[in-house]
């Protein structure tokens, strides 16, 4: 979290054992000095995937799904590097069912294949009480014992009949599911799940900051950073935000 922003993302590696588990911890260590200084889910993507595709001998590869919440607003900037869609589980009010929905989400290609590769960032609001369910493919691609898939279908379904944007009882209910529907068969691939849900504060503010300075005419680099910062923040237009700052 970082500027009233949650950053966060979730990946699947290519192939088993050390390296793959290696790769995946140094993923992990590089999001979050990227997402340290670095605010568009494209170019955290991008920066890592130019640093995937070095020395990449083993021609490993990580598919990422990475997003952007803004908190006060719920503005929702988000980039998928081949990964597996999220899902929309919006509350539409009292006695409405929940609407479950996958995410408008363009594929892309997956971390470290081509390090000229251009990323694609996407954005949307998400309501407050709507829930996020990331996972990978070790949910959709589960088999039964007549060797059939789980698939993207059965998770919708799943979701929809769960009654609830709860984060942990959704995640709960997928395991609780699977479990059933495995029917005791081997766990082929590895699973993660990630549901985030929406619950702004009801008085919530957009700013609360100041900034000080000198008399000097080479305080206006600092001022003009300032003044960005806090247009990025109230998701104002380009065009309005250059306006302002001028």
């Amino acid at each position: 979290m970082r500027d009233e922003k949650l950053f966060f993302c979730i990946g699947d590696v290519s192939g088993k054992g050390v390296p793959s588990a290696l790769i995946m911890a140094i993923m992990q260590a590089l999001f979050r000095n990227i997402a340290s200084r670095e605010n568009n889910p494209a170019h955290i993507m991008t920066q890592l995937n130019e640093m995937a595709c070095r020395n990449n001998k083993s021609n490993i590869f990580v598919t990422m799904f990475i997003g952007v919440l803004d908190l006060p607003t719920g503005h929702l900037r988000y980039c998928n590097g081949g990964h597996e869609v999220p899902i929309l589980i919006e509350d539409r009010g009292e006695g409405a069912r929940l609407a479950v929905s996958l995410l408008d989400a363009k594929a892309n290609l997956p971390v470290g294949l081509f390090d000229d590769f251009s990323y694609e960032m996407q954005e949307m609001t998400m309501e407050k009480g709507s829930t996020l369910f990331l996972y990978t493919d070790g949910l959709t691609e589960a088999r039964n014992a007549q060797n059939k898939q789980y698939g993207v279908q059965r998770v919708l379904e799943m979701m929809a009949a769960a009654h609830t944007t709860d984060p942990k009882q959704m995640v709960e209910t997928a395991i609780e599911q699977l479990t059933k529907f495995s029917e005791g068969t081997e766990q082929r691939d590895d699973l993660t799940m990630l549901a985030i849900n929406y619950t702004p504060k009801e008085e919530q503010y957009l700013l609360d900051e100041e900034l000080t300075l000198l008399n000097n005419v080479k305080e206006v680099g600092t001022l003009s950073t300032f003044v960005k910062n806090v247009m990025e923040r109230l998701n104002i237009g380009k065009k309005l935000a250059y306006q302002l700052r001028l």
